[in-house]
């Protein structure tokens, strides 16, 4: 499935090497708890049983949807990090160019708020109560 999703630009180089990656370990993971041997886990990957059987579609089925669930999913996380970077680069620049002092302005937000979600300033009036 990552090789048909790397036709899709969406998908990312290392989204689509995580899903291979993902599908190889199934398979193994799989023969791994049917045998209960590492060894005869990789054996699994040779379809030991035989083309047809049960434990043979249970691997294949098992291989597509981890791959696929493994190479949307890093993608999406490689796209949203991107995202996210460039943005940031962005502002940056743009404050850069504006005169404005991003060191300052984050910790002006980081006394205001601290990060478990509480106000700074409502710890206080709390207090004087």
């Amino acid at each position: 499935m990552p090789l048909f999703g790397g036709l899709w630009p969406f998908v990312t180089q290392l989204g689509a090497t995580s899903g291979v990656v993902a599908g190889f370990a199934s398979v193994i993971i799989q023969g791994w708890s049917l045998r209960k041997a590492v060894a005869q886990g990789f054996e699994q990957i040779g379809l030991p049983a035989g083309l047809y059987a049960d434990e043979t579609v249970v691997s294949f089925v098992l291989a597509i949807f981890v791959s696929s669930f493994v190479t949307f999913v890093v993608s999406a996380v490689e796209r949203a990090y991107a995202h996210v970077t460039r943005t940031r680069r962005y502002v940056e620049l743009a404050a850069t160019k504006q005169g404005i002092d991003l060191e300052q302005h984050e910790e002006e937000f980081r006394l205001l708020t601290d990060y478990q979600g509480k106000d700074s300033n409502s710890e206080t009036t709390d207090n004087k109560v």
